[in-house]
């Protein structure tokens, strides 16, 4: 924690802490300073929260100086400008003086012929007023050096001061370009238009992008629009170094063909090409052999649009096109999935594997490449209004009728699905959309609810695994993991900040994100995910040890082998990825409340379980409105 800290924000925090040091002291002694004090034992995310700010306000203010230290640097180069053009009419009042003393040698015929020399200042007025407008918009720079270059022949300036007098044009805009040219290249004018141009010109892809995205502007007239869209369509012609009809027509072909590709592979497609462009046949032989060397099929999907250099994002695109397709389950018969006689007669459990496996939204079971919660469609479930389709709602079973499993559970080890009941009752997800789990223990019959607890893998930065405990939760829209894991996995944070909602709509502002790769403890299986970083997840789950008769779960692969004692949870999983996460087959064990869902990481339990301990009440659900934001901190650890 104190590790990132330097010595002048060691001292900062031992002295909001109310620590008296000596002025001289080290760094250790700073750091065993604070870890002794009362705050550090007694109240240490506190001194976290203080040790964080500390940093914080460091790096703010270290990055005020930079700033501060480039605009000094900046008036520094514009103060170097001013004093070459003192220099530069130096030279010229000299030049004036020699030829106005040469002329005195010469006849009167050819001082009549000469003209002398103008100063810089009059030189840049004349040369302004013969030169277009500084433009606006980039396309308007190749016209601006056209109009300059003819206005430098006519005054007939010497080259040394052409660079000068475009940096004065430039005005506002010359502190972009300064900070490119080298002391010795401020004289040469053809350094510095490269230059401006490389700085404001766009690039050929860039300017085809806007002519796509030209559109008429307010009060503007149709001629003025025509002639506007000419102008950006010549000078990315120009740009492209198009000449002739046969080349405009392999370059239309050229930019159909990068329009299908994905925008990672357009990048390096323009990396390649440079400042140049490749024509049909070359680009094609570029892209077969990127795939090629991928070892990835060349095509991938019959459908381009989806997939043109500037594509919207993928997950918020809603495809309505495949209606017209035939039905997935190969019927042979033209209509939507959830009206196939074959899927009606699935079980639930049976269409959630058949959505999974073949990658389909789980709310318009159609494939777009996205996930439920970024679909489009605006048709929620018909029974709890959540995020999914009807066909795949878990339905309400009583707990009544419940089937045994065999007793002798020893004899039928060889099969975990053969050994225990098919026909139990399935697995019912949690019915609360809330952020934050609830828990209660009741006083009479000191029982305890199971929440969804696992134990995966998850790899730090450098790729090495580590156990740690999560929780599933239905009710979840994100993902979030601890502070004290995203530490010690050494994962980079991005900087974020959003509210998230939990109990009675209260909010609670996240600050920092983070992605980590969780598997389960054979490697088996592995998913990518982004989590939201909390002080804490909630605190030890269960709250109390439960009594159960373990040998009964020997034959079983747990998901978390000490459900039933308390521990605390590294991160939680959200309604994301709940669905993706469960397997076919469920346990239900006799005389008992529990109920086990087979997951990727085994056999997760549910229900409730009797306590041990004296009897108390225990309820994570907060409904007073005056303390509630006081346990909300409390349950993040704030």
């Amino acid at each position: 924690m104190l590790k990132n800290c330097s010595k002048a924000d060691l001292k900062v925090i031992a002295t909001e802490l109310g620590l008296a040091f000596d002025k001289k002291a080290t760094i250790v002694q700073l750091i065993d300073l604070i870890q002794k004090s009362n705050y550090y034992k007694k109240d240490i995310e506190f001194v976290e929260g203080l040790v964080n700010s500390t940093i914080e306000e460091r790096k703010h203010l270290e990055e005020i100086a930079l700033e501060k230290a480039k605009a000094e640097q900046g008036q520094m180069n514009l103060e170097q400008i001013k004093l070459e053009r003192v220099k530069a009419e130096l030279e010229l009042a000299r030049l004036r003086s020699e030829s106005n003393s040469e002329n005195k040698n010469e006849n009167s015929g050819e001082n009549d012929k000469k003209e002398s020399i103008e100063s810089l200042d009059s030189l840049i007025k004349s040369i302004r007023t013969l030169t277009v407008k500084l433009p606006n918009r980039p396309e308007g720079f190749t016209y601006f050096f056209s109009s300059l270059e003819r206005a430098f022949i006519s005054k007939n300036v010497p080259e040394k001061f052409k660079a000068e007098i475009l940096l004065n044009l430039l005005g506002e805009k010359a502190s972009n370009v300064i900070t490119y040219i080298k002391d010795d290249e401020l004289g040469d004018y053809s350094k510095v238009k490269a230059i401006v141009l490389r700085e404001f010109e766009p690039t050929p892809q860039v300017s085809l992008e806007n002519f796509r995205k030209t559109q008429r502007q307010t009060n503007e007239t149709y001629m003025q629009f025509a002639s506007r869209l000419t102008t950006s369509w010549d000078y990315y012609l120009k740009l492209r170094n198009v000449s002739d009809f046969e080349t405009l027509n392999k370059l239309v072909v050229s930019d159909k063909i990068c329009q299908t590709l994905h925008k990672e592979f357009m990048c390096f497609i323009s990396v390649r090409q440079n400042n140049s462009w490749f024509q049909p046949i070359e680009l094609a032989k570029e892209i077969d052999l990127y795939y090629t060397s991928k070892g990835k099929p060349v095509i991938n999907d019959s459908r381009p649009s989806n997939k043109n250099s500037y594509p919207k994002h993928v997950s918020k695109v809603f495809l309505t096109d495949v209606k017209d397709s035939k039905c997935i389950l190969s019927c042979d018969e033209i209509h939507p999935l959830y009206k196939c006689p074959i899927y009606k007669n699935m079980s639930v459990s049976e269409r959630v594997e058949f959505v999974k496996s073949n990658s389909l939204c789980f709310n318009c079971l159609e494939k777009g490449n996205h996930r439920a919660n970024n679909c489009r469609s605006k048709f929620l479930c018909g029974i709890c209004k959540k995020k999914h389709h009807i066909s795949l709602h878990y339905p309400r079973q009583p707990k009544t009728n419940k089937e045994m499993i065999s007793q002798n559970m020893s004899n039928q080890s060889k099969s975990i699905h053969s050994a225990f009941n098919a026909s139990a009752p399935i697995f019912e997800p949690s019915q609360e959309n809330n952020l934050f789990q609830t828990s209660c223990n009741l006083a009479n019959d000191l029982k305890s609810v199971l929440l969804s607890t696992f134990v995966c893998l998850i790899k730090d930065e450098s790729g090495n695994c580590y156990e740690c405990r999560g929780l599933l939760d239905v009710g979840a829209n994100s993902n979030f993991i601890s502070k004290k894991l995203v530490d010690k996995l050494q994962l980079k944070g991005e900087k974020i900040n959003i509210s998230v909602s939990g109990i009675n709509n209260l909010s609670l502002n996240i600050k920092s994100k983070a992605s980590a790769t969780i598997l389960n403890r054979d490697k088996s299986f592995e998913l990518n995910l982004s989590f939201l970083v909390v002080p804490k997840i909630t605190e030890f789950t269960p709250s109390k040890s439960l009594e159960i008769n373990v040998s009964s779960l020997n034959n079983i692969k747990l998901a978390d082998d000490k459900f039933y004692e308390p521990g605390p949870i590294d991160f939680l999983v959200g309604a994301e990825y709940f669905y993706e996460l469960l397997k076919p087959g469920q346990i239900s064990l006799h005389d008992t409340n529990l109920r086990l869902q087979n997951s990727v990481f085994g056999y997760i339990v549910s229900g409730s379980l009797l306590a041990k301990g004296e009897a108390e009440i225990h309820c994570g659900l907060i409904t007073d409105n005056s303390e509630l934001e006081k346990t909300l901190k409390e349950f993040f650890g704030n």
